[in-house]
């Protein structure tokens, strides 16, 4: 995978009881570590802000 122009990465642990969502920086800092928003519109207005600062590969 060519990881140029990617600015932040997001794992995401999806589960039926609970999920969890960690972004990395480009220099490895966690710019967030928590769980994401349940709503669907804010969680789209999440990615919206991550996806400002560049590619932004979800796994």
């Amino acid at each position: 995978m060519d990881a140029s122009g990617i600015a932040v990465w997001c794992a995401l642990d999806v589960a039926k009881e609970e999920q969890h969502a960690c972004t990395l920086g480009v220099g490895g800092g966690r710019s967030c570590d928590r769980a994401p928003p349940e709503d669907e519109a804010r969680f789209r207005a999440v990615l919206v802000v991550l996806l400002a600062h560049g590619k932004v590969p979800a796994v």
